[in-house]
């Protein structure tokens, strides 16, 4: 549920039932943090990953011609 929730896939008419829970629910509130920066991480890593590809490319392009 905390994953299709962080993914804005819940069902529109369980929201509010769901955001009560994680009112008072810490257990849920510290998951779904530790999920947000798992994702959060990811997203970084690949960022960076297409920064250094696009960095070799652009070297490998300009040694040879």
């Amino acid at each position: 549920m905390l994953e299709e929730y962080s993914q804005a896939k819940f069902p529109d008419a369980e929201v509010e039932c769901f955001e009560e829970h994680l009112l008072i629910c810490s257990r849920c509130q510290d998951r779904l943090a530790e999920m947000g920066a798992f994702v959060d991480a990811i997203r970084g890593a690949a960022a960076q990953l297409q920064e250094e590809q696009a960095f070799f490319v652009a070297k490998s392009s300009g040694a040879s011609g």
